[in-house]
């Protein structure tokens, strides 16, 4: 079997992606897995394992053929086709798209395989997705709601993924090691630190990482402290440890190749890192992983895939802001508005997992949004708000998101759906993520719930009944748009529908929570 994966976007994406890559390769033991890559993507193809064969997609090189006035008017397409000639040529059992945009569309249309998952334009132009998360991916592209899963779970679900997730070992180079040692020569215990990003807006004041540093060596002047950077930031971390030596802060600088970053990860106590490559990389090695998420950073989707992990990002309605938007406000207010304190504390608390010293600290900053990464039992990503009680919001958030999953995968249209069983699951995380929560807390917040939800679909339900008699008095007359009328009935129903699901999960959930008492 050979398979090829798109991922046309930046070097994080295909890190990023790297646990669907693993499990795809745990499905598929004997198949030959190629992908389709940017050229900035290169670097990360020596780290990921099980990868057969790399092709280049240079969308620069084929714009610059294009705006160039001097070459020939068709370079770019005979280039285009040249690739798309060979791919086909490699007679692909399975195609699947990764990178969900329009060209990635195309370009995956033009590909022959046997099999495509992901979005792909057929040829009547008509989008294709294999799959109902896919096209969840595409109708809520700019959802910002409570059932907006991760990335990786809507690649890893839609391609029928669903089992356990397969844990993603780096390949090991010895050349990354010695350079990792040669680094860290003589380091006892110590934090890495990954200040720079792709995109300014993401990134904190070189005056905010000093204050950290001083607090966090305050705190345990044994503590050893190593700026990350890649070659081309070279300069950059030199004038950051310059602004720390003035400071009184002894700390050392890592200009490493990508190689080595799993090396010194494994060794650092806590990485303490923006919106980067370098935390995708840290979601599969031993340490703990701080995520200052400012500007762009939309954690919902892209935050470190790992257990355990903490995500700070000020409260602000403009979070996350466009990629390709400057930003609005007149100064750089994300970062302005997490402190220094804030982040030194949850790393030092981090380091020694008191959760109780986090939401301390957390209580003294209500302007920042502190969560720690966890895995449902049901397989997906999510976080939990650090700071305070549990609330009935917590409950309807988490039971939104399971029914938005039994639908995706389409439990609904099955003589017996796994409603009883997801529940289940839902129950025994919840316990075990709040053990301090007594009886009467916990049957007071699902009898809440199932009140909110009997009253919903009880509108729904009377909502659907008074359109369906509307449309039957809006048949005699000539004026009303039918069709658009029955649209809004199936929304209506759509929405009964899983007011239905979310019902038959709060009734299965508090027998479980009544259970596990």
């Amino acid at each position: 079997m050979r398979i090829l994966v798109v991922s046309l976007l930046r070097l994080g994406d295909l890190l990023m992606s790297a646990p669907v890559l693993a499990q795809l390769k745990k499905q598929y033991p004997d198949a030959k897995i190629d992908v389709l890559i940017n050229p900035q993507a290169r670097a990360a193809l020596g780290l990921i394992d099980g990868i057969n064969v790399a092709h280049i997609f240079d969308r620069d090189l084929l714009q610059e053929g294009l705006m160039d006035a001097q070459r020939p008017i068709l370079e770019s397409f005979f280039r285009l086709d040249r690739l798309v000639h060979r791919l086909n040529g490699l007679n692909y059992d399975l195609l699947i798209n990764l990178t969900h945009n329009r060209l990635s569309g195309w370009l995956c249309g033009a590909i022959q395989a046997e099999e495509k998952m992901g979005l792909w334009f057929d040829e009547r132009s008509k989008a294709q997705f294999h799959s109902a998360w896919f096209k969840y991916l595409n109708d809520n592209a700019d959802l910002r709601g409570v059932d907006t899963f991760h990335f990786v779970d809507v690649f890893r679900f839609g391609i029928g993924l669903a089992g356990q997730r397969t844990q993603v070992s780096w390949v090991s180079h010895k050349e990354g090691q010695e350079e990792a040692e040669r680094h860290l020569s003589g380091m006892g215990r110590f934090i890495a630190i990954q200040p720079f990003t792709s995109e300014e807006k993401k990134e904190w004041p070189a005056s905010s990482w000093v204050e950290c540093a001083k607090i966090l060596k305050k705190e345990d002047s044994s503590m050893g402290l190593v700026i990350l950077a890649a070659p081309n930031e070279a300069g950059r971390a030199q004038e950051l440890g310059q602004l720390m030596a003035e400071a009184g802060v002894e700390v050392r600088s890592a200009v490493c190749s990508l190689t080595s970053v799993p090396y010194i990860l494994n060794r650092a106590s806590v990485l303490i890192t923006g919106d980067t490559s370098i935390k995708h990389i840290a979601a599969s090695c031993s340490c703990k992983v701080v995520e200052l998420s400012l500007g762009s950073s939309d954690w919902k989707r892209t935050g470190v895939y790992k257990e355990g992990a903490y995500i700070l990002q000020p409260k602000l309605e403009c979070a996350p802001c466009s990629h390709s938007a400057e930003c609005h406000k007149p100064s750089h207010l994300c970062a302005e508005q997490l402190p220094a304190q804030l982040v030194a504390e949850v790393t030092a608390a981090v380091e020694i997992s008191s959760e109780d010293r986090i939401s301390r600290a957390v209580g003294m900053y209500p302007h920042v949004d502190v969560r720690r990464t966890t895995f449902a039992e049901s397989g997906y990503w999510q976080t939990i708000e650090i700071g305070r009680e549990l609330e009935l919001r917590d409950v309807r958030e988490w039971l939104g998101r399971l029914t938005t999953k039994l639908i995706l995968q389409g439990e609904h249209f099955k003589a017996i759906g796994e409603f009883g069983s997801e529940a289940s699951r839902l129950g025994q995380w919840m316990r075990s993520q709040f053990p301090q929560v007594a009886q009467d807390k916990w049957r007071g917040l699902l009898d809440q719930a199932a009140n909110q939800v009997g009253d919903e679909y009880d509108r729904a339900e009377d909502a659907k009944i008074k359109l369906s008699m509307l449309m039957k008095e809006s048949l005699k007359l000539n004026m009303v748009n039918i069709s658009e009328m029955r649209r809004l009935q199936d929304k209506v129903s759509e929405v009964g529908h899983r007011l239905d699901i979310h019902r038959q999960l709060v009734r299965s959930l508090r027998y479980t929570i009544e259970e596990a008492i």
